[in-house]
């Protein structure tokens, strides 16, 4: 694999905030503590409040059993984190359908890379890299499918409620269904298929994440956990009592707001969810209790479950990931510019439940391409960043590049305006009443010359409709939908044409600290 690195700037799917998350962390202070650098990670591991050993006991105990439910062998590193200077950075995803877009699968890297790098730097602490599975969202129709060469995989099930919880029942249908997609493929599929089992959606993701990236330090944490739960429990007592984070979001939306930034996500009375076997629903406050559902409850038996069941209690956007800091030792947190994006709300959210802020970083983006694709875009004429627009530009500026239209109207400009003012002169001398009719006269002219124009435009695009289809096609291939490689595509295809060293080879030639948008050239 050959990288090529580019700056974000250059790339115009791209907006303001993920720039401004990438390369000038400086003018979002203070919706956050300290910008990202590989440097400052040492004022997080002065400032970071200890975490107690009970804690980290605890952690190491949940994650173990979890590897064990999923019948998997438990990383060396996991016994890393009983120490007090061993720390974690972390990324985190919903459980799409076998890994979902391709970014997922950049995030993990990322945060390998990161940890790694740290560690090579910071030799007195020890940093390990976290996955943490987004295992109680309930949104199925986010993460049921992927896409394979333009072909939507689809997971069908009829359940509801956590999509971890959810058992695997049609699970052969769309494995079918990539099968037939890749016909030589067939034998390092269903080596992954065989991996991708469980007793739920929780399960086979741990199976396949720990499996793609088994030679690396990576652990996989599920948050739906009783034990962890109880750890988060008096800042969820807190927030069904006092509603701190609606309060505290009021300094959040002013602060967003001097920046020219806007929230996110809506910040609720109560930002928590009820869990069940089939449910999560939504806690709302009301003048008589507190509803679930449709039923009523007083605040004092909510108070009561959750002092019982605090694994009946799941945080929303809001407050997960203030639960993932106070479970974690964690400094920093790595993610798309859309999920920071609501992270930069939860600063003073943060401060008003005494929990450490950690340093976010922009994950890396990257587009995978051929040799072969890679030099076609540059026969078509095209370095990588004038491709990297939205199609109808890229043809429009192509076919601009090659239209003899310009010259064509210059020519005739003087013609048209020498002819105005002969007619009007005319018309002036005669009968002042005809220079609206000599005006309409030259108007018309220049009405059927619009028209020519457009013939020779559609004449043009007839001439060069070889070449245009050609750019069509590839930006296609490049960009599905207009949209970037990695928001689309699964892992597959790359990861098949690479002989399964896609992931190994992302980690060997990622810099996470300077990287912002790859192309990666393979044969």
């Amino acid at each position: 694999m050959q990288f090529e690195n580019f700056s974000r700037k250059d790339i115009s799917f791209f907006g303001r905030l993920a720039n401004l998350l990438g390369a000038n962390q400086e003018s979002l202070i203070p919706l956050i503590d300290v910008p990202f650098s590989l440097e400052n990670f040492e004022k997080q591991f002065q400032s970071r409040q200890p975490m107690s050993q009970e804690r980290r006991d605890t952690l190491v105990e949940v994650l173990k059993k979890q590897y064990q439910q999923a019948q998997l062998s438990v990383p060396q590193s996991l016994e890393l984190l009983l120490q007090q200077n061993c720390y974690t950075v972390c990324t985190g995803h919903q459980l799409n359908l076998f890994t979902g877009p391709l970014y997922t699968i950049y995030k993990i890297v990322h945060v390998i890379k990161l940890a790694e790098q740290i560690n090579q730097i910071h030799k007195n602490q020890t940093v390990v890299p976290v996955f943490w599975m987004a295992t109680e969202d309930h949104d199925l129709e986010e993460i049921n499918h992927f896409f394979v060469k333009d072909k939507k995989i689809s997971w069908s099930t009829a359940q509801s409620g956590p999509v971890g919880r959810m058992k695997l029942e049609n699970w052969q249908d769309w494995q079918t269904d990539v099968l037939t997609i890749f016909p030589h493929h067939q034998k390092q599929l269903m080596q992954l298929f065989e991996v991708y089992q469980g007793e739920n959606l929780v399960q086979a993701t741990r199976r396949l994440v720990h499996h793609l990236f088994v030679d690396t330090p990576l652990l996989i944490l599920d948050g739906d956990d009783a034990d962890l739960k109880r750890q988060f429990a008096p800042i969820m007592r807190k927030e069904i009592e006092d509603s701190f984070a609606l309060l505290a979001s009021g300094e959040s939306s002013e602060l967003l707001e001097r920046k020219g930034l806007k929230s996110q996500a809506l910040v609720r009375e109560v930002n928590l969810f009820y869990l069940e076997e089939q449910s999560r629903k939504r806690l709302e406050k009301t003048v008589d209790g507190i509803k679930i559902g449709e039923t009523l409850f007083s605040e004092e038996t909510i108070l009561k479950t959750l002092d019982a069941h605090p694994e009946r209690f799941s945080p929303n956007v809001i407050l997960r990931p203030l639960y993932q800091e106070t479970v974690l030792p964690n400094l920093c947190y790595v993610g798309g510019a859309g999920e920071l994006a609501y992270w930069l709300q939860l600063k003073p959210i943060f401060q008003a439940a005494h929990v450490d802020f950690p340093l976010l970083q922009l994950r890396f983006s990257a587009q995978i391409m051929s040799n072969k694709d890679y030099e076609k875009m540059h026969r078509l004429g095209f370095q990588f960043t004038d491709f990297a627009q939205s199609k109808a530009q890229v043809l429009k500026q192509r076919l601009s590049s090659l239209s003899r239209l310009e010259e064509i109207q210059g020519n005739r400009a003087h013609i048209v305006d020498a002819l105005r003012e002969v007619l009007v002169k005319e018309a002036g001398q005669i009968d002042k009443t005809l220079l609206a009719t000599a005006e309409a006269h030259v108007v018309r002219i220049e009405e059927i010359l619009k028209k020519f124009d457009q013939k020779v435009r559609n004449a043009e695009r007839r001439k060069h409709a070889d070449m245009l289809t050609r750019i069509d096609e590839l930006h296609e291939q490049f960009f599905p939908e207009n949209g970037l490689q990695e928001r689309f595509e699964n892992f597959i295809p790359y990861f098949l044409q690479n002989s399964g060293n896609l992931i190994s080879e992302l980690i060997r030639g990622l810099d996470s600290a300077s990287h912002e948008f790859l192309v990666i050239r393979c044969d």
